[in-house]
This record gives structure tokens, C-alpha cells and sequence, in this order.
């Protein structure tokens, strides 16, 4: 469903399992789905460069995640790029100022806001200043009660049984700010 446009080539393994940049957890694909795939995504003509930061059983180390947006930065031109971090974990300064670093050097930087129902001024890369922090809300326009808020949220978006790509399977419907 992503028509070749999901360019593995290009990405990169921050977990090193001996999986590369294959999602096997479901997030990542679900997630990419949303974004752009041909039936189900907002951006179906997006070209999609996977950068595995989450094992198989979904957990990542947040230090992988620093590391993964200076390779981004590091590797590849701003023109025309966004950086999507739909991950999260408690407020750390490191993550924040590297995705900082990346929106202010001409990145687009989209991050959830987070699943905790609390502020996400706590969290990051959620309380990063220089980022799109998305926040969701449900099929009846309120707010999503999982979602997290406050001020550091800049913008919402439906979040609530968002049909994507599953890694197996023609349909998925996930929830959560990283839809």
C-alpha cells in the first residue's frame, strides 16, 4: 500500500537485532500508514525513510532516540523533510535539545503529545519549544481523554480509530496521539 515509496536504503537500525529497518512491533507501520500510504494516509504521494528506534516488543532506549535525529540532521538536506517522532517518554533536556537543534536547522519536527492524560510539558519530545506537538481528539470533536495537554500542545488531530496498515492484514485501526 506505500506504491515503493518506503525507501529502506535510506534508513537506519538504531536497535541492531538483526531485523534492519523491518518494523516488528506494528507502531512504526501503523504510524507510517497514517502518514502515507496510498489508501489510508494524508500524505499518499510522501516519500516514507524508516528509522527503527523500538525493538520488537516496543520499547526503545531514549538514548537511541538523540542519536537517531543527529544521524537525520547529520546525514540529510531540511528541504522538503519531516521528522516524525511519534514516541515519548518522561521530560529529558538531551531529547529536547536535540530536536530542537533539528527543527532549528530547517527540519520539520512532528511529535505526539503523548497517552497519559497529564501535561505534556512533562514529557518529551512533547515539551520540546521547536516542535509540532499533536495532541488528539475523538470521533465527537473533544478532546481525547488519554491525550495529553496543556500548553506545549500546538495542534490537534483525530486520534480515535484511525484506519492504517498493519504490519500483516489490509486494515488496522489504531488510537493514540501517534495517529
Amino acid at each position: 500500500d506505500f506504491g515503493g515509496r518506503v525507501d529502506t536504503s535510506m534508513g537506519r537500525d538504531f536497535i541492531n537485532d538483526g531485523n534492519g529497518t523491518d518494523d516488528c512491533s506494528g507502531h512504526g507501520t501503523a504510524v507510517a500508514g497514517t502518514v502515507g500510504s496510498t489508501t489510508y494516509g494524508v500524505a499518499k504521494q510522501a516519500k516514507i525513510v524508516p528509522v527503527r528506534v523500538f525493538g520488537c516488543t516496543g520499547g526503545g532506549l531514549a538514548y537511541d532516540f538523540v542519536n537517531a535525529v543527529k544521524w537525520i540532521v547529520d546525514t540529510y538536506p531540511p528541504d522538503r523533510m519531516v521528522i516524525n517522532m511519534s514516541l515519548g517518554m518522561g521530560r529529558w533536556a538531551t531529547l529536547n535539545t536535540m530536536v530542537n537543534y533539528a527543527a532549528t536547522h530547517g527540519f520539520v519536527v512532528v511529535v505526539s503529545a503523548g497517552n497519559n492524560s497529564r501535561d505534556a510539558c512533562t514529557q518529551s519530545p512533547a515539551a520540546a519549544e521547536s516542535v509540532i506537538t499533536v495532541g488528539a481528539f475523538n470521533e465527537q470533536r473533544s478532546y481525547s481523554s488519554y491525550s495529553n495537554y496543556g500548553k506545549c500542545v500546538k495542534t490537534l488531530a483525530p486520534g480515535d480509530n484511525i484506519a492504517t496498515i498493519p504490519i500483516q492484514g489490509p486494515i488496522a485501526y489504531a488510537t493514540g496521539t501517534s495517529m
